[in-house]
């Protein structure tokens, strides 16, 4: 500070400390503001733009984490997986704003129907997945099949204003200490059910069940 008009020390000294005050105010804000943009810029790399669930890259980390602590406790993991029914007729028959709409309406169902402390996240294309953390098989197949309901029952529009229906299959799998070793097994067990959904007609819900070795007589 210029010290030429201020003879008195005390008046220098307080015209310096409200000064470090406005300073360091400043410096807290600024901080405030990048901490801000960051965790909104992290928020974004894990979240997919058109449906704004979960990516892929927050599943896998999700899931890898939920596995870990399921292996080292005794309560269960359960994983969804879902496909649009029939997802390519949209696109070729309606284009791709209507096969978007369909893929966010179904994102939309799906946060609404899974319980605090669940994920949902797009898989890929039209594919969703959901972890389900302290989830049993027979609570994650009811919750199946409650999605499959709702997202049947939900309609879309087209750009001519046709109301189309939409469905998914679904695949559950759970982890409850046995068979699976690394999450990748389980997230193949919810994938395999959902060939078996398809496989059995689409719209409906198929469990894996591992099969258990039996001792040779």
């Amino acid at each position: 500070l210029p010290t030429g008009e201020l003879g008195n020390p005390d008046e220098i000294l307080s015209r310096a400390n409200e000064a470090l005050m406005q300073f360091t105010l400043q410096s807290h804000q600024k901080q405030s503001q990048l901490q801000h943009q960051n965790h909104v810029l992290s928020k974004q790399a894990l979240t997919d733009s058109l449906t704004r669930v979960a990516n892929r890259r927050k599943f896998e980390e999700f899931s890898d984490q939920q596995f870990e602590q399921a292996r080292c406790g005794t309560e269960p993991l359960s994983i969804l997986f879902l496909d649009t029914d029939h997802f390519k007729t949209f696109n070729d028959t309606y284009g791709h704003l209507t096969g978007d709409r369909v893929l966010i309406e179904v994102a939309a169902v799906l946060g609404q129907m899974m319980p605090d402390g669940s994920l949902v996240a797009r898989y890929g294309g039209e594919e969703f997945a959901v972890v389900l953390p302290n989830t049993d098989r027979k609570t994650a197949a009811l919750l199946a099949e409650q999605s499959r309901k709702e997202i049947a029952a939900t309609m879309v529009d087209s750009d001519d204003g046709e109301l189309l229906h939409i469905t998914v299959s679904i695949g559950v799998a759970t982890f409850d200490g046995k068979i699976f070793q690394r999450v990748e097994q389980l997230i193949k067990a919810a994938d395999q059910g959902v060939y078996a959904a398809k496989d059995s007609g689409r719209n409906c819900v198929r469990i894996f069940t591992p099969r258990v070795k039996t001792a040779a007589a």
